[in-house]
């Protein structure tokens, strides 16, 4: 078994939109700390690495120039001003920046040039042949920044300027990536950025956008020119919960790793999917999450010599996010079954401090019997329009996008 790299650094708590913003940075402290706590870190097979901070000209293999200077700037003034002058907001408004979802932050390019930074390390770390085959960088995947615009709390799109760098580095290798979204939000610039690339192939497993921003990602969107076929999307009904969701799973993936036999998989592990998150309508527990990371684990294992570069995403509950991600973590150490089943107390309660009003509890699995996930369950009708779902959308794209892959393997 390879090594595993972890991207950590305290420098990650510069992504941060402020106080009342849904995205926290304790997210990915209270991931650290968690981890430590239970000396992961300090197993034979994990190796610490820390971020760099991304180069003007790496992030510009997706950016717009002026969208990068323009982010530059807004954090100069605030560094040197503590204060956005009216004109820069009113510019600002070009780029989706301002009131709402993303407001502009002290240390913006800083923050976000690092976690694209720990991101690239990742890969670059897992491609290298160092006896490392696996990367975890909880700080990443912000799926949804575009090109020259700002999108659902993401400011620079770390996992496309992480694929799009290793795809430049090796030029003439016809070099394979698959793009592995789980997040509750449609991967939409992870998409865009891919979608006539027949090198990377990305899926995306998310609400439905009839119900959930960015209310894209419908399965006719496949691709297209050269990259047609290589864009796969799984739009969910509210409330799928843990079975219906790793079914799903477990009809595709296989054959989709198979068909296009990548040389790496990226996989996007937000945790949004979560009955209790506040922002989203999907139904799943950290059981489902541990299934989904060991069956992604899995495949990178079975057809990818274990190259598999995990990185972070949504998750809105503080509650749930450390727990998940350390079992992820656990899972591509290959210790996730000596995991205790209860967080230590003392751990528990230094948590807790951080968590303030969401605390942790003390399992790492959600109970069946927890009364929040039980009402998310609704009528014996409704999970056999799950279980309908899931064989209509597998059907449809074995039949019609699988064949697309496979004629040009």
């Amino acid at each position: 078994m390879g090594k595993t790299a972890l991207i950590m650094s305290d420098k990650f708590k510069k992504y941060n939109f402020g106080k009342f913003h849904p995205l926290k940075p304790e997210r990915v402290l209270l991931t650290w700390e968690l981890i430590k706590g239970l000396g992961l870190h300090e197993r034979e097979n994990c190796v610490v690495a820390e971020p760099v901070m991304a180069k003007d000209d790496q992030i510009g293999i997706l950016h717009d120039k002026d969208y990068i200077e323009f982010i530059k700037k807004v954090t100069r003034e605030q560094q040197q001003q503590q204060k956005i002058s009216d004109k820069t907001i009113v510019e600002g408004l070009k780029y989706n920046l301002g009131p709402g979802d993303n407001p502009i932050f002290p240390f913006m390019h800083e923050g976000s040039a690092i976690v694209v930074g720990g991101t690239m390390v990742a890969i670059n770390t897992v491609f290298e042949d160092n006896g490392i085959t696996k990367a975890f960088n909880a700080a990443g995947g912000l799926h949804h920044a575009m090109a020259g615009q700002a999108s659902g709390f993401c400011i620079y799109n770390d996992p496309a300027i992480g694929i799009l760098s290793l795809l430049e580095k090796h030029d003439n290798d016809d070099l394979r990536v698959m793009y592995i979204d789980v997040d509750a939000h449609h991967g939409d610039g992870v998409q865009a950025a891919f979608y006539d690339n027949p090198n990377v192939l990305t899926v995306s497993i998310h609400e439905s956008g009839k119900y959930l921003f960015p209310g894209t990602g419908f399965p006719d969107e496949i691709g297209v020119d050269a990259g047609e076929g290589y864009s796969i999307n799984v739009p969910l009904p509210p409330f799928t919960f843990d079975d219906t969701y790793l079914d799903i799973l477990d009809e595709l993936l296989p054959d989709l790793v198979k068909a296009f036999s990548p040389d790496l998989i990226v996989s996007q592990n937000g945790v949004d999917t979560h009955c209790l998150d506040p922002l989203t309508n999907l139904g799943l527990t950290t059981r489902g999450h541990k299934g989904i990371f060991q069956r992604i684990n899995d495949l990178s294992n079975k057809y990818c010599h274990g190259k598999l570069v995990a990185i972070g995403g949504g998750g809105y509950n503080l509650s749930v996010v450390p727990r998940s991600w350390t079992m992820l973590f656990a899972e591509l150490l290959g210790v996730l079954d000596e995991l205790p089943e209860e967080i230590p107390k003392d751990l528990l309660e230094s948590l807790n401090i951080t968590a303030a009003n969401e605390p942790i509890p003390k399992l790492f699995v959600d109970p069946t019997d927890c009364k929040e996930i039980k009402t998310r369950r609704t009528s014996y009708k409704f999970l056999e329009a799950q279980e309908l779902y899931v064989q209509e959308i597998s059907f449809k794209i074995k039949q019609d996008i699988l064949p697309l892959i496979q004629g040009r393997k």
